[in-house]
C-alpha cells in the first residue's frame, strides 16, 4: 500500500510548477551552451570540422555517465540529483566565462574542456526528472505529469535558440554562454523550493519490487532475444546518427555556406520547434484516422525528403522548409516507436530495458558529429547529408516493417 503527506492541491501545483520550472530552465540553458559553443568554434577555427568535433566531444561523456546515472541517482534521491546536476554545471561556466577572459589565447582548448565537463552531468538532470515523475505517479495520472514535462522540455527547446538567436545580436558568444550559467542557477533555486511529496511504499510492497531486479545487463538480452525490438532499436540508432549529422551541420551550413548572422542559426531551430508544436497539436485526430504503420512510413518518409532538401537547398528560406518537413517527420515516426515500445515492453521491466534503449539513441549522437568531423572540410556538410540520406532512409524503413511485424505479434496486441 502507499501513503502520502502534504498532497493538497495548492501544495500540489506548487511544488509541480517549481519542478517544471527548473526543467524549462535547465534545457533553456542547454540550448544557449548548443547555439553558442559550435560558433565559438567556428569563429576560431573556420573549419566545419571542428564544429563537428565539439558536437561529439559534448556527447561522449554522456554516454559513459549514462549506464551509472541511475544508480547514483536511486541513491541521493531526484531532487538532490537535479540540484547538484544544476550547481556543477552553473559552477564549470562560471569559472569558464572566467578563464575565456583571462586566458583568451587558450579559448578554443577552454571551450571543448568546458562541453566535456558538462555532458558528464547531463545524465543527472534526465534521469533525476524520470525518477520525480515516477515517484509521483501514485499522486497524480503518470500521463498528465509526462505531458507537463515534455511541453516544458519542448518550449524550452523552442524558445531557446530564439532568444540566444537575440542575445547573439546584444552579447558577444563567450557572455551568452555565462548566461546560460545563470540559467541554472535559477534552475538550481527553483527545485531547491521544491516541496517533496511525502510518498511512502510499504515495506512488503518494496521487498516485492526489488525482486523484480535482473541485472545491470538485462536491457541488452531482453532487445536481443525479441526481433521486433531489435529491429526497433537499430531503426533508432540509423535515425539519430542522421540527425547528429544535420544538427552538427547546422551551423557551418548556415554562417558558412549561407553566408549569414548567427541569429539565423538559432531562427532556424526556433522555426522547427514552431513546426513541432503545430504538428502535436495534430496528432490526436491523426491517431483516429491512420493506421499505426502509417505513422512511421510517413515520417521517415518526411524525414527523408526533408533532409534531401537540405542537402541541395542553396538559400536560407528552402533549408528551413526541409529541416520543418523533417521535425514533423521525427514527430510522426515517435507514434510508431513510442506506441510499439510500451506495448511489447512488460511493465515490470520498462526501466531497465529504456535505458538500453536510451544509450544506444545517446551513443549515435558523437558518432554523428564524428562523421562531420572527419569528413565536412573534405567533401562539405551538404553532400555528407545526401550519402547519408539516400543510404539510411530505406534501411530505416525496411526496419521499421519489420518491427511492425513484431507489434502485430505481441500478445498485448492479441489481447
Amino acid at each position: 500500500m502507499i501513503s502520502s503527506k502534504a498532497i493538497g492541491g495548492e501544495s500540489f501545483n506548487a511544488s509541480l510548477l517549481l519542478f517544471l520550472s527548473s526543467v524549462f530552465l535547465g534545457i533553456l540553458a542547454e540550448t544557449f551552451i548548443i547555439f553558442s559553443i559550435p560558433l565559438i568554434v567556428l569563429e576560431l577555427t573556420g573549419s566545419a570540422s571542428y564544429a563537428g568535433l565539439a558536437f561529439m566531444v559534448e556527447w561522449i561523456p554522456a554516454i559513459l555517465m549514462y549506464p551509472i546515472a541511475g544508480i547514483i541517482v536511486d541513491k541521493l534521491g531526484a531532487k538532490m540529483s537535479l540540484a547538484l546536476s544544476a550547481l556543477l554545471r552553473c559552477i564549470v561556466i562560471v569559472a569558464v566565462t572566467i578563464c575565456l577572459f583571462e586566458f583568451e589565447e587558450y579559448t578554443l582548448h577552454i571551450v571543448l574542456v568546458c562541453s566535456f565537463l558538462l555532458s558528464f552531468m547531463l545524465p543527472f538532470s534526465r534521469m533525476g526528472a524520470e525518477k520525480l515523475v515516477s515517484a509521483l505517479k501514485e499522486l497524480k495520472n503518470v500521463s498528465v505529469l509526462h505531458s507537463y514535462v515534455q511541453s516544458s522540455e519542448l518550449l524550452a527547446w523552442t524558445l531557446g535558440p530564439a532568444l540566444a538567436a537575440y542575445a547573439s545580436t546584444l552579447l558577444k558568444l563567450e557572455e551568452i554562454l555565462g548566461l546560460a550559467g545563470l540559467l541554472f542557477f535559477v534552475g538550481l533555486i527553483s527545485i531547491s523550493l521544491y516541496k517533496d511529496m511525502e510518498i511512502t511504499i510499504d515495506k512488503e510492497d518494496k521487498e516485492g519490487k526489488e525482486d523484480k531486479g535482473v541485472g545491470l545487463f538485462f536491457g541488452v538480452s531482453y532487445v536481443w532475444s525479441n526481433k521486433a525490438l531489435f529491429a526497433l532499436a537499430i531503426n533508432n540508432c540509423i535515425a539519430n546518427f542522421m540527425f547528429a549529422v544535420v544538427l552538427s551541420s547546422h551551423a557551418a551550413i548556415v554562417t558558412e555556406v549561407f553566408k549569414l548572422d548567427d541569429e539565423y542559426y538559432g531562427l532556424l531551430n526556433f522555426i522547427g520547434g514552431v513546426f513541432g508544436f503545430l504538428n502535436l497539436a495534430l496528432v490526436p485526430y491523426l491517431i483516429r484516422k491512420m493506421k499505426m504503420l502509417s505513422f512511421s512510413i510517413t515520417g521517415l518518409g518526411m524525414i527523408g525528403i526533408g533532409f534531401l532538401i537540405l542537402s541541395i537547398a542553396e538559400g536560407y528560406m528552402l533549408y528551413v522548409v526541409g529541416f520543418s518537413m523533417s521535425i514533423i517527420g521525427i514527430t510522426l515516426y515517435n507514434i510508431f516507436n513510442r506506441t510499439l515500445r510500451t506495448t511489447i515492453i512488460e511493465q515490470e521491466v520498462v526501466g531497465q530495458v529504456m535505458g538500453f534503449f536510451y544509450l544506444l539513441n545517446i551513443i549515435m549522437l558523437p558518432i554523428g558529429g564524428g562523421a562531420v568531423y572527419l569528413f565536412a572540410d573534405t567533401f562539405g556538410n551538404q553532400p555528407i547529408i545526401m550519402v547519408v540520406t539516400l543510404i539510411l532512409t530505406p534501411v530505416c524503413i525496411f526496419l521499421s516493417l519489420k518491427a511492425n511485424q513484431g507489434f502485430w505479434n505481441s500478445e498485448a496486441v492479441k489481447q
